[in-house]
């Protein structure tokens, strides 16, 4: 049996989602933070949390929530 485009999308959806999941888990960051951090890691040009929001199509209220916590100095010193 082949898989649908969608059928496949959605394995691999939820295989990230899982991988994701323990890594943050394993950091004590959020999926959002660990997000953000993956998505500036694969996308050096992303300077600022609009490009964040324009290029990934995230919402401004969890890229800034994610930001304001990786900044945060707690959570600094942490990493």
């Amino acid at each position: 049996m082949q898989l649908s485009f969608w059928d496949l999308y959605s394995l691999f959806d939820k295989e990230y989602n899982s991988v994701i999941k323990e890594a943050a888990e394993k950091t004590g960051l959020t999926m959002n933070e660990l997000g953000v951090l993956l998505f500036l890691s694969n996308n050096p040009s992303a300077k600022t949390a609009s490009d964040i929001i324009r290029i990934k199509r995230a919402t401004k209220s969890h890229v800034s929530l994610a930001v304001k916590e990786l900044r945060s100095e707690e959570r600094t010193s942490e990493l």
